[in-house]
């Protein structure tokens, strides 16, 4: 997908000399602690673009509207 190109992109051109930190901010949440489908759409995200952050060496994702 496009959004998927993109963010292969933008990590790649990540400078950690000047960028030590990668945080990824998302709002649908991939984890949680209580049960999620895995139908849900982060679910399905997880599974396409944890490998892109993993590979990336993130150092944080934040997830928020698990309510």
């Amino acid at each position: 997908s496009p959004q998927h190109e993109w963010l292969t992109r933008d990590l790649a051109s990540v400078d950690r000399r000047r960028t030590p930190w990668l945080i990824a901010v998302l709002h649908t949440p991939w984890r949680a602690s209580h049960d999620i489908s895995p139908y849900l759409p982060g679910a399905r995200m997880r599974e396409d673009l944890e490998p892109l952050l993993l590979a990336a060496g993130t150092d944080l994702v934040l997830n928020g509207r698990a309510h």
